[in-house]
């Protein structure tokens, strides 16, 4: 019984003294509330619209630099002018006749006289040729297996002779149709070539060379 008595008294006091502490924690809460709201009533929120304007944006400055002045081009010199010479329409010179009958009497002498040239040379090779055949003809004679044959025929030979009589070419240009024929005909030749004479130039002739037998007897 003591025990429950005892119990029952610390729970009261203990209550007791949560109820006092609650109520003086309100009212040091009521206190400082209504200190909060005399300040706020004694110094009024005065509100401007200037609070509310954007910053005025600062100027920005730019320099203008002056430009160059465009010195002014120098004018083009004016070109000299050309007098324009008026061009004379063609003019035809009329050439006297006597020029032109002087060419062509200038151009038949020259002729004549090449066609009297060609014609001594002509004359002159003739004379060498000549001379030229009857050195062969000494040397030629008859080959003597052709008479036993009775083989005969013409062997055309060209033979060249430079300016001091020497033999510098011999060939046969058509051949008689007997190797003995022509193989003699150049032995002849060769033989011969030693009475050759002396020439103005170097000449080539052609010359022809018959073989006959003499059938009379």
């Amino acid at each position: 019984m003591k025990n429950k008595n005892r119990f029952g008294f610390l729970t009261g006091f203990t209550l007791s003294c949560l109820l006092h502490a609650t109520l003086v924690m309100l009212f040091f809460y009521y206190d400082t509330q209504k200190e909060g709201l005399k300040s706020v009533t004694k110094e009024p929120l005065r509100l401007s619209l200037n609070m509310f304007a954007p910053e005025p944006k600062k100027e920005e400055v730019v320099e203008i630099k002056p430009q160059p002045k465009s010195q002014p081009k120098p004018k083009p010199k004016p070109k000299p002018e050309i007098a324009k010479v008026p061009i004379p329409q063609e003019i035809v010179e009329e050439q006297p006749q006597d020029v032109s009958e002087e060419n062509t009497q200038e151009e038949i002498v020259q002729e004549q006289e090449q066609q009297i040239t060609s014609a001594a040379s002509l004359v002159e090779d003739d004379s060498y040729k000549l001379l030229i055949v009857a050195a062969i003809e000494k040397y030629k004679g008859y080959p003597s297996k052709a008479i036993e044959r009775n083989i005969e025929g013409l062997v055309t030979i060209k033979l060249g002779i430079d300016i001091n009589g020497n033999l510098i070419l011999v060939e046969i240009v058509e051949g008689s149709g007997y190797t003995m024929l022509d193989s003699h005909t150049i032995k002849s030749v060769k033989k011969a070539a030693k009475e050759f004479p002396k020439l103005p130039r170097d000449m080539i002739f052609t010359v022809p060379i018959s073989y006959a037998l003499d059938r009379s007897s």
